[in-house]
């Protein structure tokens, strides 16, 4: 009775990246998902939609409940972006313009995730004096958010110090840094070729990347 779980909640947070290995049915994720470990535990699954399919039959036959996140309206963007610029009204301007010229960044921005990015994004150019380098285009939103972040990584780090860049001079970048931001390039390459998205140490080993990170 004492190992059956009952009043255990276990959390499988971002099921589809589990790796092949442990999908199997002989691992302990699936033991516990057919419920021949703590058959009494509440188990909470999160997944993206598309690998949903790939959870155990017996374990979807058994839901109590199902809940998929959806993505938000255009009320929901436009309360967002009010709340997001309601102290610096000419921002709040300035980005319904932007966005009204770019549609595809307006469509990327009924995902959440995305909506923060692209407000952010604008309000970091905007008091720079550079709203011109905002995205126009899905690439180049992913281009900015790079671009942010290893500004955000330079300016930390005491060897570079301040580093500002342009979303057009990545290859200004530090060699090191560059050579990083090639063998991560690489990663994603070979993951999208191969319909390989979770990756384990050792193949970050071998793009010389894990080391990199227990370094910092």
């Amino acid at each position: 009775k004492r190992t059956c779980g009952n009043g255990v909640m276990i959390i499988f947070d971002g099921y589809d990246e589990l790796s092949e290995k442990q999908k199997q049915r002989t691992s302990v994720f699936q033991r516990l998902l057919v419920r021949r470990l703590l058959p009494g535990a509440t188990l909470l699954v999160t997944s993206r939609p598309l690998a949903t399919q790939e959870l155990p039959m017996e374990f979807r036959k058994q839901l109590h409940e199902h809940i998929e996140v959806v993505g938000f309206s255009d009320n929901d963007i436009d309360e967002y972006v009010k709340c997001k610029f309601c102290d610096t009204p000419d921002m709040l301007i300035d980005f319904q313009s932007y966005i009204s010229s770019h549609p595809f960044i307006y469509k990327a921005m009924y995902i959440p995730l995305h909506c923060a990015l692209v407000t952010d994004l604008y309000q970091t150019y905007w008091r720079k004096g550079k709203k011109e380098f905002a995205p126009k285009t899905i690439t180049q939103l992913y281009t900015c958010f790079i671009h942010s972040l290893l500004e955000r990584y330079l300016d930390d780090d005491p060897v570079y110090g301040p580093h500002e860049l342009c979303v057009q001079e990545l290859t200004d970048l530090p060699q090191d840094v560059f050579d990083d931001l090639m063998r991560l390039a690489e990663l994603a390459a070979k993951g999208i070729i191969e319909q390989e998205y979770v990756f384990d140490n050792l193949t970050h080993n071998t793009l010389g990347l894990m080391q990199r990170v227990n370094d910092s």
